[in-house]
């Protein structure tokens, strides 16, 4: 029936009277592969993990490895922008940077106090209403990373000259 190294699943049945359900709780126990027992919130995480991989294989069908790390790249980046900017405006809350009034308004285009515009806003750092520190912030952090990106890229490109 079974061999060593099978997963074998166990599974009990009984017949109880509608009394005896009223506290029943049934007991489920999830093992590891050397049946050791692991907690149901451990198996959720493996179970979401296993799904998170299998999605990313699946999804290599339509969207190269490559494209696919410069996609979450630029997602990361955006992220960082978003984290910074936030920084930026509790030092400019806590008067530690200078508030000034905002430069220009964009919030008729989208406004980063609605649902679809504060998404926006947490993940890239877009400002509706941005004062000069704001731009300032973005100015400094998205020419630092292109700064960046040259300085990464040029080594490169020699590499390749010499190898011609």
């Amino acid at each position: 029936l079974v061999s060593p190294g099978d997963k074998v699943i166990l599974i009990s049945y009984a017949d109880y009277e509608d009394a005896e359900l009223e506290d029943y709780e049934p007991t489920v126990v999830h093992v590891d592969t050397a049946n050791g027992i692991v907690d149901e919130e451990t198996a959720a995480t493996l179970a979401a993990a296993a799904a998170t991989y299998g999605l990313l294989q699946f999804g290599g069908r339509f969207l190269s490895w490559p494209l696919f790390f410069l996609i979450t790249e630029a997602m990361l980046l955006c992220l960082a922008c978003a984290l910074l900017v936030t920084g930026i405006g509790y030092l400019v809350s806590f008067g530690y940077l200078p508030y000034t009034d905002p430069v220009w308004d964009s919030s008729a285009v989208l406004d980063d106090a609605a649902r679809f515009g504060g998404f926006v806003a947490a993940l890239t750092g877009y400002r509706a209403q941005p004062d000069i520190v704001t731009i300032a912030t973005w100015l400094v952090y998205w020419s630092a990373i292109a700064a960046l990106l040259r300085i990464q890229a040029r080594p490169r490109r020699q590499g390749e000259l010499a190898a011609s």
